[in-house]
């Protein structure tokens, strides 16, 4: 994934820039946590030198060993051989890709590789430096916002966020069949838009202060559509809190319950 030819990264003045380079960019990463956290250089024969400290923490190679096989897992070993393949033709060379790793535990991980190619002092290419960021817990978390964001808009029941002021930021589809109004038309605006005026003040100030304090309010209204229409709801309204505990938004999930009520 990196690397030098023959001897290392070339002679002279090219092998020393290209292994300072290395260098420079290992101190740096090491030196910051929240970026990329892996640096390897890999040769013509796919091996491995030079490895970084988060390298050698994560796939088990003593800092003493400049050549390691790579720990790219079998399925992907011979897509990614064909990018040592293209350093003869280094305008098909891919800058980055994603490839799984095995690491000393056994453990399967996902990194994206961000790549650069090193010249002899002739200017042909001889190897490659790669920088890889473990993006596995990042894909993870992705793949459930996209379910949680999925399940949220296939929801059979009307979702509703506000901010902490009452202004709604989001609703899903559901709300849109129910009460007519489109997410453009409500957003910014308070949920009383929807106010028939059946309910007392005293009802919304118990409202208000429950989910206020953190608790979760329950009951039903009888609103008005876009069209005028009346309608029933049930209503479950919570508060949503960051990692501090600090209540950020409000979350109603109501259900129309017109038909029940006519029964």
């Amino acid at each position: 994934l990196g690397g030098g030819g023959g001897g290392g990264f070339g002679t002279g003045r090219s092998a020393a820039s290209a292994s300072e380079r290395f260098e420079l960019v290992s101190w740096y990463f090491e030196h910051n946590r929240e970026a990329l956290v892996f640096n390897v250089a890999q040769e013509r024969n796919r091996q491995v030198s030079l490895p970084s400290h988060s390298a050698v923490r994560v796939f088990g190679v003593m800092p003493a060993d400049t050549r390691v096989r790579s720990p790219i897992t079998p399925e992907d070993r011979e897509r990614i051989s064909g990018v040592l393949g293209s350093l003869d033709a280094p305008e098909h060379f891919p800058p980055r890709y994603t490839c799984e790793v095995l690491t000393r535990a056994g453990e399967r991980r996902l990194l994206a590789w961000h790549n650069s190619l090193n010249v002899d002092v002739d200017g042909r290419p001889i190897g490659v430096t790669a920088i890889g960021e473990d993006i596995t817990d990042k894909q993870r978390n992705e793949a459930a916002v996209r379910k949680l964001s999925q399940a949220v808009e296939q929801s059979p029941s009307i979702v509703v966020i506000t901010d902490r002021q009452g202004h709604i930021e989001y609703v899903n589809p559901k709300f849109t069949e129910v009460t007519g109004y489109g997410l453009d038309e409500v957003v910014g605006e308070n949920p009383r838009i929807l106010k028939s005026g059946d309910k007392p003040a005293a009802a919304y100030s118990d409202l208000w202060q429950t989910v206020g304090s953190g608790g979760e309010w329950r009951g039903e209204f009888h609103n008005r559509r876009k069209n005028g229409e009346l309608y029933w709801e049930s209503a479950s309204i919570s508060a949503l809190r960051d990692r501090d505990g600090a209540i950020t938004h409000f979350l109603a999930v109501k259900e129309d319950i017109t038909e029940r009520k006519r029964l």
